[in-house]
């Protein structure tokens, strides 16, 4: 009704995007792999593209996150929807597996608070909170009201060191096998 329309705008809720959720980039490699394999992971083998779990399933690879044309390829995408549909909420989340990128440009991003031994296992939200708020801003070149939905979760559900999350980035946070243990509500907190 109008009296609803008219409190969710005075509460500044965007009631005209139709946000979407899940992995967001579940056709870049079928799309890009051959002809831009650098957007894409490189592997603790030296190769970029399939490796990993991803074998099984080449929807779930993961990107080079410091790639800049690759982020110029993300929100030229964003820009093509929101001149077809006015939407201001982009799809942000990361595709699922393991497979991060390797590469020294990406390791640079990484926070050294959550190390581990093993580096596929080592925290990686700084780097995606980078590529968030990267692809953030080149959004709101094109559409001032730009918001991003990406999830907290995995290795990078750990809130980050390094770098701010901007305001305009709605999260989901997904502890690790729907854990509610005090460390998994304090990282939620940290958020």
């Amino acid at each position: 009704n109008t009296e609803d329309l008219i409190w969710k705008r005075r509460m500044k809720l965007d009631i005209s995007s139709k946000p979407s959720y899940g992995h967001a980039f579940t056709k870049y490699w079928e799309l890009y792999g051959n002809e831009h394999p650098e957007w894409f992971a490189l592997g603790e083998n030296g190769e970029r593209g399939i490796h990993g779990f991803s074998k099984l399933d080449q929807s779930r690879q993961k990107f080079c996150v410091s790639n800049l044309l690759l982020q110029d390829e993300i929100v030229n995408n964003w820009k093509r929807d929101y001149k077809e549909n006015g939407n201001n909420i982009y799809n942000a989340s990361i595709n699922d597996m393991n497979g991060y990128c390797t590469c020294d440009s990406c390791k640079l991003l990484d926070s050294k608070d959550h190390e581990h031994e093993d580096f596929q296992e080592k925290a990686k939200t700084d780097r995606y909170v980078y590529f968030w708020n990267s692809l953030l801003k080149k959004a709101k070149e094109f559409n001032p009201n730009a918001k991003l939905i990406a999830y907290a979760y995995s290795d990078y559900r750990y809130p980050p060191v390094k770098i701010k999350l901007s305001e305009d980035i709605i999260l989901g946070f997904v502890p690790q096998f729907n854990d509610l243990s005090n460390e998994t509500k304090r990282d939620l907190e940290g958020w």
